[in-house]
C-alpha cells in the first residue's frame, strides 16, 4: 500500500505522455515503497501502448533499491500536482478541500518530526553536532549577528572563526549557558554555523581548510518528503538539523580533497536529489556555506537534530552504492538447468547462415560501395521474405531509420530498388516501416529510449539504421566512447525483441593486408561488438571487361534471369565474420544503380584492388622495370659519346649505372650490353667491367631505347 498523498501523485500522471524511461521509473518508484503491481497496471491501461503481458516479466526485473518515490512526486508535480491538490485544475462546482501536511516516512523506520519536549538539552545538541564534524584541532566558524532584509527575514554577517572545535566545546561544558559561552542571540532569528572548518580568518571559499560536507536542503520541498527522499537516496548524511523553518538541513558527507573535486562531486549529488524530487537551493554549493546550528530557539519553534540513521556513512560508499543500485542485473543462473534436455532453443535465422533474430550486423565498405541501397534491398527482403545478396531472409516487418535523405528521396529510392527487383513497389514495402529523420539532431543515448517506447506493439523483425554516423556518440577511436555506444544497439536488440542492422565506412588508406574485422573506421571494439560482419571490397576487372558489360554482351547466367546491367556498373566481393555460424564463401556481385547483383560465376577470377596482383601481371611489370632500366644504360653511356668521350677508351660499368640512375648491379648492367651485341652486331667490346665502341660512331646512328 502507499499513502493516499502518493496516490493522488501517480493519478496526476499521464502515462501516454511519459517516454518509455520515465514509465519504467515509475514501476520501479511503486515496486520500492511496496506497492502491488496491479497499481502499476491499473495506471498504465490509460496508455494505448499498455500490454498487460508483458507487466509481470519487467515488474520482477525491477530491484528494490533505486528508483524511489520521489520519481513520482517530481513527474506529477511536472503535470501540475501540488500538494492539498487533488491532481486536476478546480471547476466552478468543485469544493476545495484543505488536507493537513502530508506526513511522509520511511517504511522502514517511520520517521516523523516532531518538535523537542521538555527534557531538550541545547548544550548537548550542540556539542553533539561539533564532535561529528569536527575534528579537536578545527576552527568553527559561526554567527549570531543578522539584519533584517527587504523580504522580512533575518540574514547572517560577520562572526566567530578563532576558536577550535574542543575550546568552542570546553565553553559550553564550563558555562552551560549559550549566551555566556558563545555569545547572545536573537531567538527570533536563530544562528547560523560553518559545516567545514576554517583557517580562522572568514568563511569565503579561500578560508576553507577542508572540503568534508555539503549542505542539502530545500525551502520549497515539505520536510517530512525531503527526509523521506534523502532515505531512499541512502545519503551519506552526517547529521540532521531542522531548521526551525521550512526544511532540514542535511550535512552530507563530500570528502573532496580539493575544491575543483568539492564542486564536481556537489554538482552531481545536487542532480540526483533534484531527479529524485528536491528542489535544491543551489546557492549551497559554496564549501563556506552557514547552516543552522542546533540548540537555538528560532521564533516558535527549535533548531534541533533531527535522528537519523544513515545507511551509508562517505562520499565513496555512497557512490559506489548509486552505481549499483541504477544497475538492473540479471539473476545468476546454474548453467545445468538450461543443458542437455532442457537446453534452450536458439533463436530463428533471421539471414539465414548469417543472422539470428534478435542479434546485431554491421555492413561495411568504401564510398560508391551502393552501402544505402543494400541496406534498402534488405529492407525489402525481409518484408518480402526474399534474398538478399544470395542468403533466404525469413518475413516480417522491418523499421528503416532514414537519417541522411529527405522525406521524398527515400521512398523514391524504394520504389526503383522495387522496380529493378520487378516487384509491385506497393508488394515490396508492404511490411516496411520507414521513420525520416533528417535535420533531427539526436545522438543515440536519446534516440533509443525514445524508439523503444514509441515501437512498443510492433514487434519489427529488424530495425535497420542508415546512416550510422549521423548518431554517433563520442570518440569512433576511442574503445570506452565505442563500448558504450554499442551498449545502445544492445537495448534495441533486449526491449524490442529484434535485430539491429548498420553501415559505416571503411577506414582511410589501402585496405591491403587487413582482416575483415580491421576494415571498418575507428575503433577495433566497434567492429568486434555485432554478431554479424558484411564487407564489400571492389574488384579489378580485367581489360575490356567493362566494354563488354556496356555493349549488352551480358553473362549467361545474367541474361537468363532477365538482369541487365547498368553500363558503369562496379564488381564487389562480399566477405563475411560471423559469431553464430560457419563462415560462408564470398559472394561476388556487381552494383549498378541501384541494385546489387550475384554474379559469382562470371566474377570468379577477378580480385579486389587491394590483393595481390596475379602472376602474369607481376612477370608484365617486372618486365617493364627491366626495359625501362636497360634504356637508361644504354642511353647513359650515349650520353657519354655525346660529351666527347673516346671511343676507343674503356668506360668503367660503376660510371654508366650512377649516370643511369637505374639503381642496378655491375652485373645486371654489363647484360643489358652483352644483349644489345647480340641484336645489333659487335658494337661493344665488353673487358672485365669496361665497355668500350669497337668503331666509331655517329650519335645519330645509335638506336633508340
Amino acid at each position: 500500500m502507499i499513502d493516499s498523498t502518493l496516490a493522488d501523485a501517480l493519478w496526476a500522471i499521464d502515462p501516454a505522455k511519459l517516454p518509455y524511461s520515465e514509465w519504467v521509473n515509475v514501476g520501479m518508484a511503486l515496486k520500492s515503497v511496496g506497492a502491488n503491481i496491479s497499481l502499476w497496471c491499473d495506471w498504465s491501461a490509460s496508455d494505448p501502448r499498455y500490454k498487460p503481458g508483458e507487466m509481470q516479466s519487467k515488474w520482477d526485473s525491477f530491484q528494490s533499491e533505486g528508483v524511489g518515490s520521489g520519481t513520482i512526486i517530481h513527474l506529477a508535480e511536472k503535470f501540475g500536482w501540488s500538494y492539498g491538490s487533488s491532481g486536476h485544475a478546480l471547476d466552478w462546482n468543485d469544493t476545495l478541500t484543505v488536507r493537513p501536511d502530508p506526513t511522509f516516512f520511511n517504511e522502514a523506520e517511520k520517521i516523523t518530526i516532531k518538535q523537542p519536549g521538555s527534557g531538550w538539552d541545547p548544550i548537548e545538541e550542540i556539542v553533539r553536532y561539533l564532535q561529528i564534524l569536527f575534528r579537536p584541532e578545527d576552527r568553527v566558524g559561526y554567527t549570531f549577528d543578522c539584519y533584517v532584509a527587504e523580504d522580512g527575514k533575518f540574514k547572517p554577517y560577520g562572526g566567530h572563526f578563532r576558536r577550535t572545535r574542543d575550546e568552542l566545546i570546553k565553553a559550553l561544558q564550563k558555562y552551560n549557558d549559550i549566551p555566556s559561552a558563545l555569545g547572545s542571540y536573537n531567538t527570533d532569528a536563530g544562528g547560523w554555523i560553518n559545516f567545514n572548518p576554517t583557517d580562522g580568518e572568514g568563511r569565503k571559499k579561500e578560508n576553507i581548510t577542508g572540503y568534508r560536507y555539503a549542505l542539502v536542503e530545500s525551502d520549497s520541498t515539505p520536510i517530512e518528503t525531503q527526509i523521506h527522499i534523502m532515505h531512499e537516496l541512502k545519503l551519506p548524511v552526517a547529521v540532521l538539523v531542522a531548521s526551525g523553518g521550512k526544511s532540514a538541513h542535511a550535512i552530507v558527507h563530500i570528502d573532496a580533497l580539493t575544491l575543483e573535486e568539492y564542486k564536481a562531486r556537489v554538482t552531481e549529488l545536487f542532480q540526483i536529489c533534484e531527479e529524485a524530487g528536491i528542489s535544491i537551493d543551489q546557492n549551497n554549493k559554496n564549501p563556506g556555506r552557514l547552516s543552522r546550528m542546533p540548540g537555538l530557539i528560532r521564533g516558535e519553534k527549535k533548531q534541533f537534530i533531527i535522528p537519523y540513521e544513515a545507511e551509508t556513512h562517505s562520499w565513496q560508499e555512497w557512490h559506489d552504492g548509486q552505481i549499483i543500485g541504477q544497475i538492473s542485473l540479471p539473476p545468476i543462473q546454474n548453467a545445468a538447468d538450461f543443458v542437455g534436455t532442457d537446453t534452450p532453443e536458439l533463436a530463428p535465422e533471421l539471414i539465414h547462415g548469417i543472422l539470428r533474430e534478435g542479434h546485431k550486423m554491421l555492413i561495411t565498405g568504401p564510398s560508391k560501395a551502393g552501402k544505402s541501397f543494400a541496406l534498402i534491398e534488405l529492407s525489402i527482403a525481409i518484408g518480402t521474405g526474399r534474398e538478399w545478396f544470395g542468403w533466404k531472409c525469413s518475413e516480417g516487418p522491418v523499421l528503416y531509420l532514414n537519417f541522411e535523405l529527405d522525406e521524398r528521396s527515400c521512398f523514391n529510392r524504394f520504389n526503383a530498388v522495387a522496380e529493378a527487383l520487378h516487384i509491385p513497389a506497393k508488394e515490396a514495402c508492404r511490411n516496411v516501416h520507414v521513420m525520416n529523420l533528417r535535420g533531427y539532431n539526436m545522438s543515440l543515448d536519446k534516440f533509443v529510449p525514445c524508439l523503444i517506447g514509441l515501437t512498443r506493439e510492433t514487434h519489427y523483425k529488424a530495425v535497420i539504421f542508415d546512416p550510422l554516423y549521423k548518431v554517433m556518440m563520442g570518440d569512433e577511436n576511442s574503445a570506452g566512447d565505442m563500448a558504450h555506444f554499442c551498449n545502445y544497439f544492445d537495448m534495441v536488440c533486449r526491449e524490442m525483441g529484434c535485430a539491429a542492422i548498420y553501415c559505416h565506412h571503411h577506414s582511410k588508406g589501402s585496405q591491403s593486408g587487413k582482416n575483415v574485422m580491421d576494415r571498418g573506421s575507428g575503433s577495433g571494439v566497434f567492429a568486434r561488438d555485432p554478431d554479424a560482419i558484411i564487407d564489400l571490397l571492389r574488384l579489378r576487372l580485367p581489360p575490356g571487361f567493362q566494354s563488354f558489360v556496356s555493349g549488352g554482351e551480358y553473362p549467361t547466367e545474367l541474361t537468363k534471369a532477365g538482369i541487365s546491367l547498368a553500363p558503369d556498373a562496379t564488381a564487389w566481393k562480399v566477405s563475411c565474420v560471423l559469431r553464430e555460424f560457419a563462415t560462408p564463401p564470398d559472394v561476388k556481385l556487381w552494383f549498378g544503380y541501384p541494385l546489387h547483383i550475384v554474379d559469382s560465376v562470371t566474377l570468379a577470377s577477378c580480385t579486389p584492388f587491394d590483393e595481390r596482383p596475379s602472376i602474369e601481371e607481376a612477370q608484365d611489370a617486372n618486365q617493364a622495370k627491366g626495359d625501362k632500366n636497360r634504356r637508361s644504360i644504354l642511353q647513359a653511356y650515349l650520353s657519354f659519346i655525346s660529351d666527347g668521350y673516346p671511343t676507343d677508351v674503356p668506360l668503367h660499368i660503376n660510371a654508366i649505372i650512377n649516370r643511369s640512375k637505374a639503381g642496378i648491379k655491375q652485373k645486371q648492367a654489363l647484360n643489358y650490353f652483352k644483349d644489345f651485341n647480340e641484336e645489333n652486331g659487335e658494337w661493344f667490346v665488353i673487358e672485365r667491367a669496361q665497355v668500350r665502341l669497337s668503331e666509331s660512331r655517329n650519335v645519330a646512328e645509335f638506336p633508340d631505347f
